[in-house]
């Protein structure tokens, strides 16, 4: 073979050569990406609209990127992002942006670039001081293959008008505590300053056994342990880099400690008059019932005393409600001026007469009341003749569940005490009262009776001539 035979084997041999060293030399670079809001400093005045832009620069190709964009601080804020401008990334996939605060970002690029904005934030400075566009968690992929070249983030700073207001700590919260032994114990150290202080506790300071400080949160807290009785002398301390720093001597008594009461029942139960207002004229005769609403709560006994002023008077036995849904438990009235009258049970069905033996009351359609007069054996209305003497005073009762043992039987949550036919005898107010009233709830493990009434409703009424 002749020497021409071999030079264009040597020719290319020596350009393959050269070219992979210029590839070698290429990659030779470490590959990086950055992501980072421009300018990273700016100072504006409030009132001025400005843009910020989220950008990514790579020394090679990259096909996806995404970092977490927050914004903290009041004086800025993001009034909307645009994407869509000369130097603008690619976007193959649109990135989630959770405006005003949120602005993080997540998305691939086609074609693959090395330099572009990810999106222009258009600012508006509110007032003086100071926010934050913190970038963090960033990733940049290779568009070559698929490696992560991510290098750094870059966050940005705005200073509004004179920037933040400065003011030195000082300590809020009162600078003594008492702790029981044995007992969990919460006291929350507090300080005010601009910037917010940095809460701390002198070094060297000895805690009770059981008992911690949590300096993120001011809490000191915990159980002290046996042994721990005593005073203690702590010194908090307070800075935010504004001269002069606070310092707050603390004394902390721990005490023998004795278990704390059980918390007080909620007051949730109500004895009330319906109606509780009206005019009537002077020979009328009228029912008002007297009902237990228990706030969905169940009692194990109710009492309290009904009493007439001087224009009205009793003028029909109590009629008492029977059956679910209607009468609370066993009533029983005190002094018995008429033996009360029991209703046959109760009809769920709004508009259902209660009646049949002339002294039960028809139901309000479409509520849970009773209509206010009395009905005959044939579901007439019966405005005769008063119903035995007239009687005039007071009269207590007392309900008792029927099964006390049993949380179904017990009264309430909402039941009628009983229901009262008055008749006016004179002209002025006229008012039915509900006094010495009270309602209980068996509490602990021993069924202690706990007091629970919250309110009574009393009935107010006018009569006319």
């Amino acid at each position: 073979m002749s020497r021409h035979t071999y030079f264009p084997i040597v020719v290319a041999l020596l350009i393959a050569i050269a070219a992979l060293g210029r590839s070698e030399n290429a990659r030779a670079a470490t590959p990086s990406g950055v992501i980072w809001v421009s300018p990273s400093t700016s100072a504006v005045q409030p009132g001025d609209y400005f843009a910020l832009d989220l950008q990514i620069d790579a020394n090679e190709p990259f096909n996806a990127a995404s970092a977490s964009v927050v914004l903290t601080g009041s004086a800025v804020r993001v009034e909307g992002v645009n994407g869509n401008f000369l130097s603008a990334c690619p976007v193959a996939t649109y990135p989630k942006i959770a405006l005003p605060n949120d602005l993080s970002f997540s998305a691939t690029f086609n074609p693959a670039p090395t330099h572009c904005v990810m999106y222009r934030m258009l600012v508006r400075a509110l007032s003086d001081g100071a926010a934050t566009f913190t970038v963090s968690n960033g990733s940049v992929t290779s568009a070559a293959d698929g490696s992560q070249i991510f290098q750094k983030a870059v966050s940005a700073t705005v200073t509004v008008g004179s920037g933040p207001t400065t003011q030195a700590p000082a300590f809020t919260s009162a600078g003594n505590a008492t702790f029981a032994n044995g007992t969990n114990n919460s006291f929350t150290v507090t300080a005010t300053g601009s910037p917010q202080p940095q809460l701390s506790l002198q070094p060297g300071d000895v805690l009770p056994n059981g008992v911690s400080f949590n300096p993120a949160t001011g809490a000191l807290s915990g159980v002290p342990g046996p042994g721990a009785q005593g005073v203690y002398t702590l010194h908090f301390l307070a800075n935010n880099g504004v001269n002069p720093a606070a310092t707050q001597t603390f004394m902390l008594n721990v005490t023998g400690g004795t278990p704390p009461p059980p918390p007080p029942a909620a007051k949730t139960a109500t004895i009330y008059a319906y109606p509780n207002g009206g005019t009537y004229h002077v020979g009328d005769r009228f029912t008002v019932g007297v009902y237990l609403s228990g706030g969905g709560q169940q009692y194990e006994r109710a009492q309290g005393t009904i009493s007439l002023s001087p224009n009205l008077v009793m003028d029909a036995p109590p009629i008492v409600l029977n059956g679910p849904g209607g009468g609370c438990g066993t009533a029983s009235f005190s002094p018995s001026a008429y033996p009360v009258t029991v209703c046959p049970p109760l009809s769920n069905a709004p508009g259902a007469h209660q009646g049949g033996n002339g002294s039960c009351l028809d139901w309000m359609p479409g509520t849970n009341q009773g209509v206010f007069e009395l009905l005959g054996p044939s579901g007439q209305t019966l405005p005769g003749p008063a119903i035995g003497p007239a009687s005039q005073g007071s009269l207590d009762f007392q309900l008792t569940g029927r099964s006390s043992d049993e949380p179904a039987n017990r009264l309430g949550p909402d039941c009628s005490v009983g229901f009262f036919t008055l008749r006016a005898v004179g002209q002025g107010p006229g008012q039915l009262s509900i006094t010495n009233a009270s309602a209980f709830q068996w509490s602990g493990l021993n069924f202690a009776e706990t007091p629970v009434l919250k309110a009574t409703v009393d009935a107010n009424f006018s009569i006319v001539p």
